[in-house]
């Protein structure tokens, strides 16, 4: 998580607060970084993905990379994930939409559970929330999408098949995609199924400070 929210500063005032939220819901302190910056939004930037990359050398080392080609994964002409990597392949603007697993499923579940669950309160608690509800979608969906994307279960991969797919007219995936209303259907069903854990919140610091002009 990189944020330029000043109540993740590991030395700020709300720092025994932002541990707590870790603690109680199994996030490690150090997967949060705070950049310094009056901006709101914390901007893609290729620092973020060298620091991945240190981060995660050992499980990279091999691996088959898929990422957009946003300018923050390449340092020069070389793709930065590309060191250690099998192979990276960058996803055209045309395909990322359809093939990106991050993108078209993980994001869309987490992102509506967390739309149930936060406060519109405290933003900083609800930017935190988020990042615990990537966390919280099961490998066995993960794998499942990356199944679906890829046809990695039709034996025989054809043009009609890729169509299919993306009409939504294979394996029970039946939705008009001109409507998002199915398309949410199934988000709230996997979210039935999947709910196993709740939140742990310990609520809002009574003088936290947040009635300056950076929240408004």
């Amino acid at each position: 998580m990189f944020t330029c929210d000043p109540a993740f500063d590991p030395n700020g005032p709300r720092r025994n607060e932002v541990q707590s939220w870790c603690d109680a819901n199994k996030i490690r302190r150090d997967q949060i970084y705070n950049e310094k910056s009056a901006s709101k939004y914390c901007k893609e930037s290729r620092d973020q993905v060298v620091e991945f990359e240190r981060r995660n050398r050992k499980v990279l080392t091999g691996a088959r990379v898929l990422h957009d080609l946003g300018g923050a994964f390449k340092k020069d002409p070389k793709f930065i994930l590309d060191e250690r990597s099998e192979k990276v392949i960058p996803f055209p603007t045309e395909q990322h939409g359809e093939l990106s697993v991050l993108d078209n499923k993980l994001n869309a579940v987490a992102k509506t559970k967390w739309r149930q669950e936060r406060h519109n309160a405290d933003f900083s608690w609800d930017a935190f929330l988020l990042f615990v509800e990537l966390h919280r979608v099961d490998q066995e969906s993960i794998s499942s999408w990356w199944t679906f994307n890829y046809l990695l279960n039709v034996p025989h991969l054809t043009l009609a098949a890729v169509e299919k797919r993306l009409k939504g007219q294979m394996d029970g995936y039946l939705f008009d995609r001109s409507s998002l209303t199915a398309t949410i259907s199934n988000t709230r069903i996997w979210l039935q199924d999947h709910d196993e854990v709740e939140l742990v919140y310990e609520g809002d610091l009574v003088d936290d400070e947040l009635d300056g002009p950076y929240w408004q």
